[in-house]
């Protein structure tokens, strides 16, 4: 489910720097010609690889009533408006750099290209970062990486004005893009957790939301981009990944269900061995 998540939000992210490239050397009519035949691939691999894996039985189910107990817990939504905001700062990140660096310092398309392929890197990069702390379950993964993307936007707020401009907007919107894409994935895998048996209708509500938010935050985005420029973008990451936290640990983190605090399967092999001679006493 991890590696579902972690996919998602990269191909926004490297979709435009090959593009770019694209538009620049063969014209902009190639970049339309590329997902023609990249459709044309997935649906023959569609076609040949997908086999049907519902059983030949009839299955009655309300998708109303779960629909309705999805939007009714207040666990489940907290985690999906967080992990969507936080997706959403990227979405207006990869947005609004483009701008920056060609209209604030006169750089060519393919320097924007390249670098938001540095930003994507920078995010996959970003995701070996909190398994390093060896977190016994996803709530303290979640809990580690939404720390880190609170400090590293509170520390980009503080460079956007205290630096030259042009460094501080390289070196914040890759730290920025680094620490963003761990707490959206932990966020986005814990709130399909608890409810396995209806996966599919939870990625369509999320999907929902996050294509609502990401338009509505991306469209904000420009528009203080483009009254306040770069220095405006990096305030508003700010915002957005401030007010992503404070919803999270006022409406999951202080208060989480029974089984967010289930350990994973990484847990400390100590507490293993402390149950063995419980066990054996028996």
């Amino acid at each position: 489910m991890i590696f579902l998540v972690v996919f998602t939000p990269l191909g926004p992210m490297l979709a435009p720097a090959f593009g770019g490239c694209m538009a620049s050397y063969f014209g902009w009519r190639s970049s339309f010609l590329c997902l023609a035949c990249v459709l044309m691939l997935l649906l023959c691999l569609g076609i040949s690889c997908l086999k049907e894996s519902c059983p030949d039985t009839k299955i009655e189910r309300k998708v109303s009533d779960d629909a309705l107990t999805i939007l009714q817990d207040r666990h489940l939504m907290t985690l999906v408006i967080s992990a969507m905001m936080l997706g959403s700062t990227i979405q207006v990140i990869v947005t609004n750099v483009p701008y920056v660096i060609e209209e604030e310092h006169g750089k060519t398309i393919l320097v924007t290209s390249f670098f938001l392929t540095g930003l994507a890197t920078s995010a996959i990069l970003g995701m070996a970062i909190v398994p390093t702390f060896m977190p016994a379950s996803i709530l303290q993964s979640s809990n580690i990486a939404l720390a880190l993307a609170l400090t590293c936007a509170s520390l980009t707020a503080v460079v956007a004005f205290s630096l030259a401009q042009h460094f501080s907007s390289i070196f914040c919107f890759f730290l920025q893009t680094g620490t963003l894409l761990p707490p959206c994935v932990y966020l986005s895998t814990m709130a399909s957790t608890p409810v396995a048996n209806y996966a599919a209708l939870m990625g369509a509500i999320g999907g929902c939301i996050s294509s609502a938010g990401c338009a509505l935050f991306s469209m904000l985005g420009t528009r203080i981009t483009a009254f306040y420029g770069g220095k405006g973008l990096m305030l508003t990451v700010f915002g957005l990944i401030v007010s992503a936290c404070m919803i999270f640990w006022a409406g999951f983190g202080h208060n989480p269900p029974t089984w967010a605090l289930e350990a994973d399967e990484h847990a400390p092999e100590a507490d293993k061995k402390d149950q063995t001679p419980a066990k054996a006493g028996c």
